[in-house]
């Protein structure tokens, strides 16, 4: 990758769990084996800015394979694999397995190795066949390239979506930048503010239930105490997208490969959820969150028996220049 310097790779404590962290002169990443694999901070070194949504605990409590989201800490960047809302195989040879809310990884322990540039995670499925792998480094200073695998252990093809669970801490000068080319959205959940799901609605400007103008591209105060889930409309034309925060003048882009990981949806809780105040974009296999909406929608991944498919995720935090 034409890499010109060395970044570290230690491991430490981050509350209450061992973590493995990767620095460069620029930012700083922790990263939570035992914690489905979970990366629970990445700070920009210069301004202190914290990307991450935090855990509002003074300590992580493990969760149990099947439980709800919703009952643990619900922070930092999980993997969502293979569904994210709680769902039974609807077809196929796995037909009748069900999958736990927010899928099997993020309530699961991984595996660790680590070299002293870099982090290997793998973890297997619990009810499908499946070896699910990440190499996380540094491609620079600024810049965590995390690299996916996931090879089907059975002969039997299985289908599936991933999506990158990116709990974002955010404000109202927080500034989202969508794929270029996006002009139109698709709400996903009833809202008090959008409407019923499946409402289309232009971007980054769009009229509310009210009539009034509304901005996609900014977040909402925390007062607002409601919650927002979109997508892109269709398939995404370039898999690049991010953040601006305004107040810190620091920008973070995620970059990933649109022919492998085409949708992207958008999470916002001003409130809404618990009293949080974050929001994720997610670059997604499938459209949309769950094996039977996205089967139903022709908008599903598969893997073929004994197959091997990867892709992958740069996360780009820097100083921001207009």
């Amino acid at each position: 990758m034409g890499v010109s310097f060395m970044g570290k790779v230690y491991d430490d404590v981050y509350k209450g769990l061992h973590c493995v962290v990767l620095e460069s002169e620029e930012i700083k990443a922790v990263v939570l084996p035992e914690l489905g694999g979970k990366m629970a901070s990445l700070k920009h070194k210069k301004t202190g800015k914290e990307i991450l949504f935090q855990n509002k605990e003074s300590t992580y409590r493990i969760p149990r394979y099947g439980a709800a989201f919703s009952e643990y800490d619900a922070s930092g960047f999980d993997e969502m694999f293979p569904t994210i809302d709680e769902c039974i195989f609807p077809d196929g040879d796995f037909k009748g397995v069900h999958v736990p809310d927010h899928g099997e990884l993020w309530s699961i322990p991984w595996g660790c190795k680590t070299e002293h540039d870099s982090i290997t995670l793998s973890v297997k499925g619990i009810n499908l066949p499946y070896l699910f792998q990440k190499k996380i480094r540094f491609k620079d200073d600024n810049t965590i390239r995390i690299d996916y695998s996931v090879k089907n252990l059975s002969d039997y093809s299985f289908k599936y979506l991933w999506a990158m669970h990116d709990l974002t801490n955010c404000d109202e000068n927080t500034e989202i930048i969508m794929p270029e080319g996006t002009e139109k959205v698709i709400n996903v959940k009833n809202s008090v503010k959008l409407g019923k799901a499946g409402t289309v609605h232009n971007y980054p400007i769009t009229r509310d239930l009210s009539d009034n103008e509304y901005s996609l591209n900014r977040v909402q105060p925390r007062d607002a105490k409601k919650t927002e889930k979109y997508y892109v409309l269709g398939k995404i034309k370039k898999g690049e997208a991010g953040f601006i925060f305004h107040n810190e003048r620091v920008s973070y882009k995620i970059r990933f490969p649109e022919d492998k990981v085409p949708f992207l949806g958008f999470w916002v809780t001003e409130g809404g959820f618990r009293g949080d105040y974050n929001c994720a974009l997610e670059p997604s296999t499938g459209f949309y969150d769950d094996i039977v909406t996205a089967s139903s929608n022709n908008k599903v991944s598969q893997l073929e028996g004994n197959a091997e498919t990867s892709w992958y995720i740069e996360m780009e935090v820097k100083l921001w220049d207009r």
